[in-house]
């Protein structure tokens, strides 16, 4: 009678071994997907900080040329000044 239990139940572990390779194949695709959204995100936000240095970089210097050509224009006498 024992025996008769246990032929019923040869395919059990195939299905349960299949069943569990495929919920284990979408947890490491949902992870993939994961670490690639979370890879695209830090690359923007390195671009963005880069891109903002720059920017902050060339208004300064901008300023600061600018400022610098008003006070030597300010220093002249009115006669050199070139219009």
């Amino acid at each position: 009678m024992v025996d008769m239990n246990r032929t019923d139940e040869k395919g059990m572990a195939l299905i349960l071994v299949m069943i569990m390779l495929a919920v284990l194949s979408v947890i490491a695709a949902s992870l993939m997907a994961v670490s690639t959204a979370d890879t695209a995100s830090s690359t923007n936000y390195r671009l963005m900080t880069v891109a903002r240095y720059g920017a902050e970089t060339v208004h300064v210097g901008a300023r600061s040329t600018r400022l610098h050509e008003l006070d030597a224009t300010a220093s002249k006498p009115e006669e050199q000044i070139e219009e």
